[in-house]
This record gives C-alpha cells, sequence and structure tokens, in this order.
C-alpha cells in the first residue's frame, strides 16, 4: 500500500535491488541478500552487508509493518539467502 508504514528511504541503487528481490529486511531489520545477486561491479556493495542491522527511522511510527517485510520476503525476494558477512 502507499503508506508511510509501507515505506523505506533507500538510494538508488539498494532500492533497485530491493524491488528486484536481490535484497529484503528480516523483522529485525537485519540485510538478507540473494544468494543469485552476482556483478563484480554492483554486488560488493550488497554482499558485504548480508545480516547486518540496517539503521531503523528513528520515530517507531515510521517503522516498515512487518506484514510488508514478510510479504515482500515471500513474494519479491529471491530466495535462498546468502550467508551473513563475517
Amino acid at each position: 500500500s502507499d503508506s508511510v508504514d509501507n515505506g523505506l528511504a533507500l538510494c538508488s541503487l539498494h532500492h533497485k535491488a530491493f524491488d528486484r528481490g536481490a535484497v529484503a529486511l528480516t523483522d529485525d531489520y537485519r540485510l538478507l541478500v540473494s544468494a543469485e545477486l552476482s556483478g563484480v561491479n554492483i554486488a560488493p556493495f550488497i554482499t558485504n552487508f548480508a545480516g547486518r542491522e540496517v539503521r531503523k527511522p528513528t520515530s517507531s511510527s515510521w517503522h516498515a509493518r512487518s506484514e510488508y517485510l514478510r510479504w515482500h520476503r515471500e513474494e519479491v525476494f529471491r530466495t535462498p539467502a546468502r550467508e551473513p558477512s563475517a
């Protein structure tokens, strides 16, 4: 839906990756990175952050709702996820 609780502030690179299912977020705002993601020019800017916590908005009223994050993981994200970076 077009509501604040279904939005994320992302740069253009990560926005495209999110829309294409290359990345997703867990309910506790950890970055999932698809094992299918490849490309020497782009992948390092994403794969190095697998498993890391993403900074949440300062106001909890702006957090993405867990049902929207879950829908994205189930319907858009290209599983399986990579193992978290060390």
